[in-house]
């Protein structure tokens, strides 16, 4: 047989992997982020009140809004590095599996310099 007959190491799986970005302006100053925890592997997002088709927020210091929880493989705050996350994403095994013959993607989303 030839050698596309075996799994790469790793998973088959999707992984969902979350980098947060490191809090802003008037988010730093307010204590306004998003949470990330990744020992618990969960991202907790606040999600402001809308009025209509636009975000209601009357000022930041009474922002109001609704916690979301998304369960991930991996969360990592805004202070890891990009060859952190490349060694956390396996990036190295997932090019290793793509030069054997398989099938690998790897899906980067984010504004530049994040």
């Amino acid at each position: 047989m030839g050698g596309l007959d075996a799994e790469p190491a790793g998973t088959n799986r999707i992984q969902v992997l979350v980098r947060v970005r490191p809090p802003i302006g008037h988010e730093a100053k307010e204590e306004l982020a998003v949470a990330c925890s990744p020992s618990q592997e969960h991202v907790q997002v606040l999600v402001p009140e809308r009025l209509g088709d636009k975000p209601q927020l009357p000022s930041h210091a009474s922002l109001k809004g609704t916690a979301k929880k998304y369960t991930l493989d991996a969360c990592l705050d805004g202070s890891v590095s990009q060859e952190s996350v490349a060694v956390v994403c396996n990036v190295d095994d997932l090019v290793d599996g793509a030069l054997q013959g398989f099938a690998v993607t790897v899906f980067a989303f984010g504004q530049t310099g994040s």
